[in-house]
């Protein structure tokens, strides 16, 4: 079944054991057919920078972004 809906899942602690982690890994082991749901690393960003937005957002923020417009509903 091609999933209808998707769900960008961001873990709040960067520590690959966390117990946040775990259970996004365990929601999506359980998700219902009709739903993807999808993990974004959120240790490759980089702290809030207004110089660097004004340059362009570095290229792990227009991921993150690309992955949000894409789980998005339209």
């Amino acid at each position: 079944m091609h999933p209808d809906t998707t769900i960008l899942g961001l873990t709040g602690s960067l520590r690959q054991q966390s117990y946040n982690r775990g259970l996004l890994h365990a929601a999506r082991a359980v998700a219902p057919g009709h739903v993807a749901m999808q993990l974004f690393d959120l240790a490759a960003l980089p702290l809030f920078n207004e110089d660097l937005e004004r340059d362009g957002d570095p290229p792990a923020v227009r991921a993150l972004k690309a992955r949000i417009a894409a789980a998005a509903p339209c």
